[in-house]
């Protein structure tokens, strides 16, 4: 199983915005991607 660390914050309480949101958001999708290629396997 994997942790999903980047969505474990809510947008809101995140303290930088901006790039770190969207970082955040690049490596959630990332994430997703990587358990859907492994879940196939």
């Amino acid at each position: 199983n994997f942790v999903d660390l980047a969505g474990s914050e809510r947008a809101s309480q995140v303290l930088g915005t901006g790039a770190r949101l969207k970082e955040g958001c690049h490596i959630n999708r990332s994430l997703l991607t990587l358990g859907t290629v492994i879940r196939k396997l």
